[in-house]
C-alpha cells in the first residue's frame, strides 16, 4: 500500500451528498486541498491530484508485438 502524501490538517463544516465529512489537507507538494476525509483514510486519495506525483509509466521498450520481437 503507497504512503499518502496528505497532512491532515483539520475537518471543515461541509460534507458530501452521502454525509462524508470533508477535510483539509496540505499535500506535501505545498498546496491545501480538501477532500473527503474517508477516502484518505482508507488510502483510496494519497494526493492532491497534481500529476508530478503519478506513478513512473512501464519504461520498457514497447516493442512487445512488432515482427522483429517475435
Amino acid at each position: 500500500m503507497q504512503k499518502t502524501k496528505l497532512k491532515y490538517l483539520h475537518d471543515t463544516d461541509a460534507r458530501t451528498a452521502d454525509n462524508h465529512i470533508i477535510a483539509r489537507y496540505e499535500c506535501e507538494c505545498g498546496r491545501l486541498v480538501e477532500k473527503t476525509k474517508s477516502r484518505v483514510k482508507n488510502g483510496y486519495t494519497l494526493t492532491c491530484g497534481d500529476r508530478t506525483h503519478a506513478p513512473k509509466p512501464n519504461l520498457t521498450h514497447g516493442r512487445r508485438y512488432t515482427p522483429e520481437y517475435r
